[in-house]
């Protein structure tokens, strides 16, 4: 009589562990969840948390914001596992002249993507609610080409595909690589330290 009861408890219990389950799965099948992604970068707080999501494509005509940010329609997308500067910051050339390289960066995104749809494929948003995605324009891979063309680094926090084509741009100096710069999230690191510091 006792091993019956144990029985018949034991059944209930996994049942509502299933019902439970059955209520918390997405779409897709997956059971969604905040991750907490420590990047190991403590001056840069730029993606410290990202959401898991259901699988997202995204396609359309793209608007560039700066070299590693787009928007289609309303969604707007950060090309992962690449940073680029932002679009004020400077960089300096081996004869020691600074030039916009932030805005020659967005403006070198803008050509590539050209008048053509563009495809973003993405399962995570960041904690400014960017879709985090790898895109195309027809065959080219966005994120790889900025890298290839040295105007964006390899984000090695969030993805180490890239790292071979960042080490490819640097030994023949492509872009940004042809002098010196900061890389991005030291210059936004620097930017913020300085508002602090010398409030307006």
């Amino acid at each position: 009589m006792r091993s019956w009861v144990v029985a018949f408890i034991g059944i209930a219990i996994g049942s509502i562990i299933g019902i439970l389950l059955s209520v918390l799965q997405s779409a897709d099948g997956q059971i969604p969840t905040a991750t907490i992604i420590d990047r190991g970068r403590s001056a840069d707080a730029d993606a410290q948390r990202h959401v898991r999501i259901p699988a997202a494509k995204i396609i359309g005509q793209a608007r560039i914001i700066d070299g590693d940010t787009l928007v289609i329609d309303e969604t707007k997308i950060r090309l992962i596992g690449i940073d680029t500067p932002e679009n004020d910051q400077e960089c300096t050339h081996r004869d020691g002249a600074s030039y916009r390289c932030g805005k020659i960066a967005s403006n070198r995104l803008r050509e590539l993507v050209g008048l053509e749809h563009t495809r973003c494929e993405g399962d995570t948003l960041d904690r400014y609610g960017r879709l985090l995605a790898t895109c195309y324009a027809t065959t080219t891979v966005l994120n790889a080409e900025m890298i290839r063309l040295g105007w964006a680094v390899a984000d090695r926090q969030s993805s180490s595909a890239y790292i071979a084509l960042e080490n490819e741009a640097r030994r023949t100096r492509r872009g940004i690589w042809d002098g010196d710069f900061l890389m991005p999230w030291d210059w936004r690191q620097a930017r913020r330290t300085a508002a602090v510091t010398n409030p307006t």
